[in-house]
């Protein structure tokens, strides 16, 4: 009894690592066959400045394609998730991505990288990255600024250009901010924030020089200026900078509140896509000045 099941156990081993080989040899005669790759979830490691590793992630298909610039730096830009629940199902395909220093990108210790040329260079080897021309640029506050310099050398590649919220100065911005966080802060928020000294860490003669007035002349493609009337940038500023971009449109949200993309995003995504869609088509009709 005992060889009889040994030989059973026997035969069966060799059954089974046969149909094991079997199994394997037709995988590797389906991958000689089928050009194939792992499902990512659009996510794209992109090499910068020849040793960086910057992380992107694509999200939907479509014609226009839009590449989001997150707001301040430290910030990650997944607060651009919301963008996922109105662009894609408009058929709309968009990019966001991690700059170096932040989230799942590289974290250099090097200082010196924190530049704007740098930054700007940046953008346009993740645009290379991408195989983005042609294509739709996207910045909320400091990536409005980011958008607004890499416009001034790569106008070219822009089909159109989106300016969320960008501000003009730090100086502009914390006087305009002052009531806004006054109502929605705690006394320990607004210590806590001003504590932060933001305004002497950004208020430096570097900084203030990207936002002049006179470099917005220069963007010539179709542009939206969009931000809100109770947002923590002033929207006079914002019109201004509507009514000097020659071939630009702006937008305020009307409801009360500081983050019109998350609170009042009928209205907010509602313009955008209609300006993608008249870009798009060729429909699209400035302000007059």
């Amino acid at each position: 009894m005992k060889v009889a099941i040994l030989f059973f156990l026997t035969i069966n081993c060799f059954w089974t690592c046969n149909q094991a080989s079997n199994f394997a040899d037709s995988i590797v005669a389906n991958t000689k066959d089928t050009t194939w790759q792992a499902n990512t979830s659009g996510i794209k490691m992109i090499l910068v400045d020849g040793k960086y590793n910057i992380w992107t992630k694509k999200v939907g298909d479509g014609k226009i394609k839009v590449l989001l610039l997150q707001g301040e730096p430290e910030f990650s830009p997944s607060y651009y998730e919301c963008f996922e629940d109105f662009l894609s199902k408009e058929g709309i395909e968009f990019y966001y991505y991690d700059q170096l220093g932040t989230g799942n990108s590289d974290i250099p210790t090097d200082t010196t990288l924190w530049n704007c040329p740098r930054f700007v260079e940046e953008v346009e080897q993740v645009r290379k990255g991408l195989g983005l021309d042609d294509f739709y640029l996207l910045g909320h506050s400091r990536g409005g600024t980011l958008a607004m310099e890499y416009l001034q050398k790569y106008q070219q590649h822009v089909k159109a250009a989106i300016f969320s919220n960008m501000g003009t100065g730090m100086k502009n911005y914390s006087a305009h901010s002052e009531p806004p966080k006054k109502r929605f802060f705690t006394i320990q928020d607004i210590k806590t924030y001003d504590s932060l000294d933001r305004v002497k860490r950004n208020d430096s003669i570097q900084i203030n020089k990207l936002h002049t007035w006179e470099r917005l002349s220069n963007i010539k493609i179709p542009t939206l200026v969009i931000g809100g009337i109770y947002e923590e940038v002033n929207s006079e500023e914002i019109k201004k900078e509507g009514k000097l971009i020659p071939n630009s449109r702006t937008y305020l949200c009307p409801l009360e509140n500081q983050f019109s993309r998350h609170e009042d995003q009928q209205n907010y995504f509602t313009n955008l896509i209609a300006f993608l869609k008249e870009v798009q088509d060729n429909k699209f009709v400035a302000d007059k000045k």
